[in-house]
């Protein structure tokens, strides 16, 4: 890091605008909690199985990333861009996810309990069987993603666009719902399994062509 930052430094760049390049690393098992790693270049990285805690990945270039199995506990990854990121199996308890982008991304079986997800980008992101239990979901687009078996509980949906998306035998019925958007498709399917009171908070809007 410290060469790259010379080089950007002694070419006449400005600091305030130097990037890590680490495009395609391979830091499967690394040690690297509470590292400063904001607005690096880790697109396509493998860092499968590292330990993460508490890192900064703010604005970084996380694209196609390996994270599988990896603990990014409390991390700090607003606005980094995870689209068609692999987080399978990670630990992203009470990590801030804010106005990331996770569109596409593989979640599945993620620990996302109390993470910050608010005004995050969940397209078509695969969450089976996620643990989003506490997730602060207000303003996240979840369009057309897979929620099959995953744990809402006690979540916050309040102003949450999940048209589209997969609730098969996914746990909501604690989750907190205010102008939440879903399809007419699912509210009528949604409807047959809870009562009036919960089903209030919705907002029913399709998704244009």
């Amino acid at each position: 890091k410290e060469r790259q930052r010379k080089a950007w430094i002694d070419a006449g760049n400005n600091i305030e605008d130097f990037q890590l390049h680490l495009t395609g690393s391979d830091l499967r098992l690394a040690t690297l909690m509470g590292a400063y790693l904001w607005r690096a270049n880790l697109a396509g990285a493998n860092l499968s199985e590292a330990n993460l805690s508490m890192a900064h990945f703010d604005g970084a270039d996380l694209t196609e990333a390996n994270f599988s199995r990896s603990n990014l506990s409390i991390a700090d990854l607003r606005k980094a861009t995870l689209t068609a990121a692999n987080l399978t199996e990670a630990n992203l308890k009470h990590a801030n996810l804010r106005e990331a982008d996770l569109s596409k991304a593989y979640l599945n079986k993620a620990n996302l309990s109390r993470a910050y997800l608010e005004r995050t980008n969940l397209y078509r992101a695969d969450l089976t069987g996620a643990n989003l239990i506490e997730a602060y979901l207000e303003g996240a687009n979840l369009t057309g993603a897979n929620l099959t078996k995953a744990d809402f509980d006690g979540a916050n949906f309040c102003g949450a666009d999940l048209r589209e998306a997969n609730f098969c035998r996914s746990n909501i019925i604690f989750a907190k719902i205010k102008n939440t958007i879903i399809t007419q498709s699912q509210w009528d399917e949604l409807s047959r399994l809870y009562i009036s009171e919960f089903m209030a908070g919705f907002i029913v809007k399709e998704l244009e062509d």
